[in-house]
């Protein structure tokens, strides 16, 4: 389905344009494929499957206030902001980085779980730039065929990375 709705396999190596030390990186058949495509493209392909499992129900813009279930136990559901419960076999915290399921696991009892730390400092920008398929000889596209998300047909993802990384285990 990414594929078919715009993802494209390349080859790391030889498909993407790398600028690195004041220089263009040498483009050669690596053999690795890599499959690209949007943010967007996966969490709707994603959602997509998730809403045609007949056991998923998903809730939008929903605010969960709790989790239910036997303290120290089971956790069998959440409860709403607005006092309503939901119960369910499997509960998934979605929320990002703002969760609050440490929070609730507390309040339900349960120990913290062990943590391991692998610090990536990765910062990046990306852009998408509209295009036609001949304004970056060689670059292979992005094509996006979902005409709600507001794209241009053809895009490139254009991106600046600088990476350090620090890895500590406890």
């Amino acid at each position: 389905e990414l594929v078919d709705r715009g993802a494209r396999w390349i080859d790391v190596a030889r498909d993407a344009i790398v600028w690195q030390l004041d220089g263009y990186r040498l483009r050669v058949d690596s053999g690795v494929s890599m499959l690209c495509l949007s943010r967007p493209l996966l969490e709707s392909c994603v959602r997509r499957q998730l809403e045609a499992l007949p056991q998923v129900e998903i809730r939008a813009e929903s605010a969960v206030a709790r989790l239910t279930g036997r303290p120290g136990e089971l956790v069998c559901g959440v409860e709403f902001a607005g006092g309503e419960r939901l119960p369910a076999d499997l509960v998934v915290d979605a929320s990002g980085r703002g969760s609050r399921s440490d929070r609730w696991l507390s309040e339900l009892r349960f120990p913290a779980p062990p943590e391991s730390v692998i610090t990536v400092r990765v910062h990046y920008t990306t852009r998408l730039v509209r295009g036609q398929p001949d304004d970056l000889v060689g670059a292979v596209p992005e094509l996006y065929r979902n005409p709600s998300d507001g794209l241009a047909d053809i895009t490139w993802s254009a991106t600046t990375t600088v990476t350090f990384a620090v890895i500590r285990i406890n």
